[in-house]
Parts: structure tokens; C-alpha cells; sequence
């Protein structure tokens, strides 16, 4: 049988590593996003004879199509913060369990944002209509996991108030 200390002591390692990378991927993701959206919008400067309207759609689907990113940007801003609390040794913190929460939350919210919401906008803005949903095999599995990571999120969080009641009685 493992001793808990050193199962503890390897997540704690694991969290600095993920936390380091999550910031590297904050800074990445922005980084990307702002380099496309610069190139998309030089691709839409208005040209000759284009109607205003025909811009405005333009950039209005660009900002569009930004949502699931924001969202998912937000779930790993929500984990990293839960990665420092770990990182640090805080392993039944409240407030850590509440980021994971809150990070399945905004992954939630980015896949239905990319599945339903972003391609029926869209829809309507370039077509006048339509309905649509864009779903492939990346996309399910990328679904079970954010409905995994929110459903952790919410044990972690009731485990932890469940923690501080116990301690409260002793």
C-alpha cells in the first residue's frame, strides 16, 4: 500500500507542472487569437464598392466565432487558479474545488456555444436562416469531458463543505 504522503506530494508536483502549462496556454491562446483576428480583419477591409452592411456582417461573424475560445480561455483561467491552490498543498480548499466548478461550467458553455450556438448565429448573419448542428467525434468526446470536469468540480465542492462541517464539530 502507497503511503498518502507521497501520493500527495506527486499530485502536488503535477499541479505545478499543469499549472505552468496552463499559463503557457492562456498566453498562447491569446497570442493566437489576437494574430487571426488581426489577419481576418485585414481580409475585411472594406474594398471598393463593398456595402457597409457587408463589413459589418463580416466582422460580426469573426467576433462570433471568438465566443468558444473566450469561453474556453475562461475554464482554463478558472483551472489554473485551482492548480496554484494545489500547487501550493491545498488539496481540500473550497475555493479550488469551486474554480474546477467553475472551469467545467465555461467548458460547458464553449462546446454548446461551438456546437449549437456559433454555427446557427452565423447561419443567420451570412444566410438569413437556417438551423445547424456541428457535431463530429472530437467534439462528443470534448463534451463528456467538460461534463466530467463539472461534475468533479461540484463533489470536490461538497466534499470540501462536507470536510469543514466535520471539522467545525471536533
Amino acid at each position: 500500500m502507497r503511503d498518502i504522503q507521497s501520493d500527495l506530494s506527486r499530485a502536488q508536483q503535477l499541479a505545478v507542472t499543469a499549472h505552468s502549462f496552463a499559463i503557457t496556454a492562456l498566453i498562447a491562446i491569446v497570442l493566437t487569437v489576437a494574430g487571426k483576428t488581426l489577419m481576418s480583419l485585414l481580409d475585411l477591409l472594406p474594398q471598393d464598392g463593398q456595402e457597409p452592411q457587408e463589413w459589418m456582417t463580416g466582422v460580426s461573424v469573426l467576433l462570433i466565432q471568438l465566443l468558444p475560445t473566450v469561453l474556453l480561455w475562461q475554464a482554463v483561467n478558472s483551472l489554473r487558479h485551482a492548480l496554484a491552490r494545489y500547487s501550493r498543498g491545498d488539496f481540500f480548499s473550497h475555493e479550488a474545488s469551486l474554480q474546477v466548478a467553475a472551469a467545467g461550467k465555461s467548458g460547458l458553455q464553449a462546446m454548446i456555444a461551438f456546437i449549437l450556438i456559433v454555427p446557427n448565429l452565423v447561419a443567420w448573419l451570412q444566410y438569413r436562416g437556417g438551423f445547424t448542428i456541428r457535431i463530429e467525434n472530437e467534439t462528443l468526446g470534448l463534451l463528456a469531458f467538460t461534463l466530467f470536469v463539472s461534475a468533479v468540480g461540484r463533489i470536490l465542492s461538497a466534499a470540501t463543505r462536507l470536510k469543514e462541517e466535520n471539522e467545525a464539530f471536533i
